[in-house]
């Protein structure tokens, strides 16, 4: 007697071209094994489905018979492969407030559930930020204010997010003020401009307080902000005793985000140029103030303005401080040169004057008093 296999998949036949030959027992019953294997109908449909099943029999052949015996139907689940997410796509620049397409690629087809199965978090240093849960193998992602100037890794995950599987995106493009510069980074966070710049008011440094440097965090820059002043008036000038040399005469609004604290401060803040270093709170570029504005106005681009006063490495990417680290670093930068114990007065402050920029801080002192 043989045994020959087959396989049925969406009422379709198949041959496996597997024969066994046996023999029949004296109780009059005949056995043997297959080892099953999936069809060619199977493996070449398009639209299969994990949870496809296929049937097997066999059809016996008995030389002695006048026919064919055929087995019944036995029916094989198809063996689910477990699901994983074996690689991604997605862009390594994005600027601020415009999306970017991250997709996920899995280790086989999956279904439209498990597809809608995928979450994805956005990281920040390691430090979690942004989670979608169940949105799906497409994440379509808009960096808001908070991602302006930082570079941020976005992770897709079935059960738990890996940092082997993982898409790194710089997110431009941006200013930046540190406290004596505003830099312009471009969407690779790569150096486009560089303005040497005051906080505006800076005889009183604290942010805290009206009339202090501009606040940390991030501000908005827009198009529309920006205002042109009037020329003065002669007879205004001599009223008011308006300084004439002043050329704050072209400056741009700052729009604080909502997670930036202005520390309650109800001052409207700008970008502004002017020779007087304590005209407006905000930015202060003195001269810089037309090439900034023009590079501005050419871009045709809202900004963020990313307020940091801590120093910037080498590689335009911001050193995380925290708020203690950064007055223990203060500490070492702003030892006074007077030490302590001895009167003095400020002589000529740092900051513009009508002549550039003064980088010291001058003090009046008795003749012989010692420097530390």
């Amino acid at each position: 007697m043989f045994a020959k296999l087959y396989a049925r998949y969406k009422g379709q036949t198949e041959d496996l071209r597997l024969i066994h030959e046996g023999w029949i027992y004296k109780d009059g019953t005949w056995s043997t094994e297959f080892k099953l294997r999936k069809p060619l109908i199977y493996e070449k449909d398009k639209d299969k489905k994990d949870d496809a099943v296929i049937e097997y029999f066999t059809e016996i052949e008995n030389r002695y018979a006048e026919r064919n015996f055929r087995s019944d139907l036995i029916s094989v689940p198809v063996k689910k492969l477990k699901l994983e997410i074996k690689d991604m796509e997605g862009p390594e620049e994005l600027v601020h407030n415009k999306s970017g397409t991250y997709i996920v690629k899995f280790n086989r087809k999956a279904s439209d559930n498990e597809r809608n199965k995928v979450s994805w978090v956005v990281r920040i240093n390691d430090k979690e930020t942004d989670r979608f849960e169940n949105a799906g193998e497409i994440l379509e992602f808009t960096p808001i204010g908070k991602y302006a100037g930082e570079t941020v890794t976005v992770h897709p995950f079935l059960r738990s997010p890996s940092d082997s599987l993982c898409v790194e995106t710089t997110v431009g493009e941006c200013l930046v003020f540190d406290g004596s510069k505003l830099i312009w980074l471009d969407k690779k966070h790569n150096e486009k401009g560089k303005w040497e710049a005051v906080p505006g008011k800076n005889e009183n440094s604290d942010p805290k307080k009206e009339d202090g440097s501009i606040p940390e965090g991030r501000w908005v820059v827009l198009q529309t902000k920006r205002e042109i002043a009037e020329k003065d008036n002669w007879w205004e000038n001599l009223i008011n005793r308006k300084n004439s040399n002043d050329s704050a005469k072209e400056r741009i609004g700052l729009i604080p985000f909502t997670t930036t604290d202005t520390h309650k401060r109800n001052e409207e803040f700008y970008i502004y140029g002017s020779k007087e270093a304590d005209t407006l709170p905000g930015i202060n570029l003195g001269e810089d103030i037309d090439d900034f504005i023009d590079s501005f106005v050419n871009s045709g681009k809202n900004l963020v303005l990313v307020v940091r006063y801590t120093e910037l490495s080498q590689n335009n990417k911001f050193n995380n401080l925290d708020e203690k680290d950064i007055h223990s670093e203060r500490k070492f930068i702003y030892l006074h040169p007077l030490g302590s114990g001895h009167n003095f007065q400020v002589t000529s402050p740092y900051g513009l004057r009508s002549l550039g920029m003064h980088y010291g801080i001058d003090y009046g002192v008795p003749e012989g008093t010692p420097l530390y």
